[in-house]
């Protein structure tokens, strides 16, 4: 990117036109940083990135020819491959060459439930607009209403437009089949709710909970990292104090076993569950399975476990090999046992057909040692045959996916009953050679990655590895993986953190072999998004967050308000010296807390610790970290009069843990609807799960919290602290 864009009279006429053609592309060529500083996208960066996109350019030069294709293209696509109707009022645009914009057009809505809805609709009388002439020939854009209103649901919608009208389709989604003859054009409708989920029975304004990963919390019964039963534990744990809310990051397959980045946030997929955290004490056929309890008693077995339990870093890969020792035995058991009652998991393996793929992707991988994309032709396609894979790590896998699937049915039930608030995090990619990728390669631009451009922090921009989604492609597809990642979710989940929710309007992209600082940002049908995302949170009775955090452009924001998406609210971002206050306080719809995994835990802010952490990581020189101890100092000062003025705070304000808990208390008594406790935070813990613009440097994703589940659980001091958030919530626990 480069600053200050130029006034379009110093542009080249090749420059212009490769800034038309972006923008018909979806590319965006300008944005402010975050500093409200004009950026505008180098030509070689939007020319690669129209080249993502499909578009047959080489160089500027030929972008006025490439205009002409485009605009023909679109023009020539009477219905888009899928249009929106928000609470079922349904107008769909059509576009057409004037001359063909007479006659009848007969209309047919295949219902997801229900009898079609047909009818016949008066091109001649339809309301025209935007009328555009292409290539000699003029174009009118009709609209159509239907007779009446749609229930909510994925519907068909077919369009036969008089015979006289010869251009050509649009491309149908891959769920809708294509009907004979140029005259029939087709669409998925997606009839949602305007609004997005809400019960204000359950998840009203006294909500609060505790946010931990899982791999972090840990207990006398773990096996290095916390698996399900410990995440149970912990929510009986909160229930018991009045909280209902339990937060944790992304728990999804990652590809751990073969030295992959352990990132909660580059899975191999956002379609299945990470088998690590399940419980094998708590697996099918653990107490009868002689060989499996042979091996977990001997002592080879015992003196490793008590290795994993003693150490203060997660060891994934030891970890996983420990476990999948046992769980393969216990599939060789099930599946040997003509006595085993099969129902159950028969109908794990017709129900989840995507955790069945993912299990001989997996058997497969381990099989050739090598990711997908250096795979032999056929495996690389998908065609995966008997013998490309070992067929006892297969059921391995299988007996895995089942046992973590149960563990999670059986927890999210519990929860239910207790009204209790399971937070699942919902992460905006994937590792780029795992199994969505290679399931799904033709949806994702594999030569780009998603990033963020340069701020004060990340000076050089960022490049965040995965591969972004390719928005025509998705569309096209009829947004159907999509919907199959958020239904993974929210079959468990009571309320869904959107990472990166800006990603619904726009993602950096950073094509390949470009650094950080030189992506561009492309847009994305961000209407359908939404409508997806309130159709499936309707139909699962879910909340969803959207993480607005950091720079985000006032439209992203307009439209979570619009669709009744929860906010979040930081302390730390929003502390402002400049206004000697806290400010502004969390608005209602969102959910409050002091940091995020992201972010410094609270000792460390306060203290500046976190500062000469960056400083020694060379991520601040030495007048950077002059700057912000100033700042820090005079947001200290800021915060401290805040406090004090609400009769939260005494005279001391060097000890952390009375700010801390004047904070804590703070956002207990906000209208904030929800309010997140760190744990960590609550025995002033000062090491981050992660440093962001690090990797070898930190341990992150790998750190265990400080103090075990049973340790934490009945220290006096936390315990009074989330008593007293309880009674400034409204006192859920003395009202039972």
């Amino acid at each position: 990117m480069t600053n200050h864009p130029p006034s379009p009279h110093s542009l080249t006429p090749a420059e212009r036109d490769l800034r038309h053609l972006a923008r018909l592309y979806g590319v965006i060529v300008e944005y402010r940083d975050v500093d409200s500083r004009p950026q505008r996208a180098s030509e070689k960066a939007l020319v690669r990135a129209l080249q993502l996109l499909d578009c047959p350019i080489q160089n500027a030069n030929q972008a006025a020819e490439s205009i002409a294709t485009r605009r023909t293209e679109l023009w020539n696509m009477p219905l888009p491959p899928v249009v929106v109707a928000w609470d079922g009022e349904l107008e769909i645009a059509v576009r057409l060459p004037a001359s063909a914009a007479k006659g009848k057009a007969r209309c047919r809505i295949e219902l997801e439930e229900g009898e079609p809805i047909e009818w016949d609709a008066d091109l001649a009388a339809a309301p025209a607009t935007r009328a555009k002439k292409i290539d000699r020939t003029s174009y009118v854009v009709k609209r159509i209403r239907a007779p009446r209103e749609l229930p909510s649901g994925y519907h068909r919608l077919r369009i036969e437009l008089p015979a006289n009208h010869s251009r050509t389709a649009a491309r149908a989604p891959a769920s809708l089949p294509r009907q004979r003859g140029e005259q029939s054009h087709e669409a998925l409708v997606l009839s949602a709710p305007r609004v997005a989920y809400a019960d204000e029975k359950t998840d009203g304004g006294d909500a609060w909970g505790v946010f931990l990963p899982l791999y972090a919390l840990h207990s006398e019964r773990s096996w290095g990292a916390g698996n399900l039963t410990d995440l149970e534990r912990l929510i009986d744990w909160v229930s018991s104090l009045g909280g209902n809310l339990v937060a944790t990051l992304p728990l999804l397959a990652s590809e751990i076993e073969f030295r992959g980045d352990p990132s909660p946030y580059s899975p191999t997929s956002r379609l299945v569950w990470n088998e690590l955290y399940v419980d094998i004490e708590r697996a099918t056929g653990i107490d009868d399975c002689a060989a499996a309890k042979k091996l977990v008693a001997s002592r080879p077995f015992q003196r490793e476990l008590g290795a994993l339990r003693r150490s203060e870093l997660v060891d994934y890969d030891r970890q996983w090999k420990l476990q999948q020792q046992v769980l393969e035995l216990l599939a060789d058991d099930f599946f040997e046992r003509a006595d085993v009652d099969r129902v159950e998991f028969d109908e794990f393996v017709k129900s989840h057909p995507r955790a069945v793929d993912y299990c001989r992707y997996k058997a497969v991988r381990q099989r050739n040692g090598a990711p997908w994309p250096i795979w032999p032709a056929r495996l690389r396609k998908g065609d995966v045959r008997e013998g490309d894979y070992v067929e006892r790590t297969f059921r391995r896998y299988l007996f895995a996916q089942w046992q973590i699937h149960r563990q999670l049915h059986r927890l999210a039930e519990k929860a239910r009953r207790d009204e209790s608030l399971w937070y699942l995090d919902f992460p905006l990619g994937v590792n780029r050679f795992g199994f969505d990728t290679w399931r799904n390669s033709e949806l994702f631009a594999l030569d780009a990655s998603g990033g963020a451009p340069p701020d004060a922090f990340f000076t050089k921009g960022q490049n965040w590895g995965f591969p972004p989604l390719h928005p025509r492609k998705l569309r096209e597809d009829g947004y159907r993986y999509f919907i199959d990642c958020l239904r993974m979710h929210f079959e468990y989940a009571r309320i869904l953190r959107i990472d990166h929710v800006m990603g619904l309007h726009r993602l950096y992209w950073v094509p390949e072999g470009f650094p950080g600082r030189d992506g561009v940002y492309v847009r994305y049908h961000r209407d359908e998004l939404f409508a997806v995302l309130s159709l499936e949170s309707h139909r699962y009775k879910a909340r969803i967050v959207g993480e607005n955090l950091g720079t985000v452009p006032d439209a992203v924001n307009t439209a979570m308000e619009a669709h009744g998406l929860m906010g979040m609210y930081v302390l730390q971002f929003a502390a402002n010296s400049t206004k000697r206050a806290i400010h502004p306080l969390p608005p209602e719809n969102a959910i409050a807390s002091l940091n995020t995994h992201d972010i410094a835990p609270f000792t460390t802010f306060w203290t500046g610790l976190d500062i000469d952490s960056r400083f020694d990581l060379d991520l601040l020189d030495e007048a950077e970290a002059r700057d912000e101890r100033d700042e820090l100092a005079r947001v200290r000062r800021a915060m401290a009069a805040f406090l004090k003025k609400k009769k939260l705070l005494g005279e001391d304000i060097t000890d952390p843990r009375r700010v801390m808990q004047a904070c804590q208390n703070l956002l207990a008594s906000s209208p904030a609807k929800c309010v997140l406790l760190n744990l960590e935070d609550l025995w002033l813990e000062t090491l981050p799960q992660n440093t962001p613009g690090t990797s070898f440097e930190r341990p992150n994703w790998r750190r265990k919290a400080r103090y075990a589940l049973e340790d934490f659980s009945t220290f006096g001091p936390i315990v009074e602290m989330l008593k007293e958030i309880d009674r400034r919530r409204g006192g859920r626990m003395e009202a039972r």
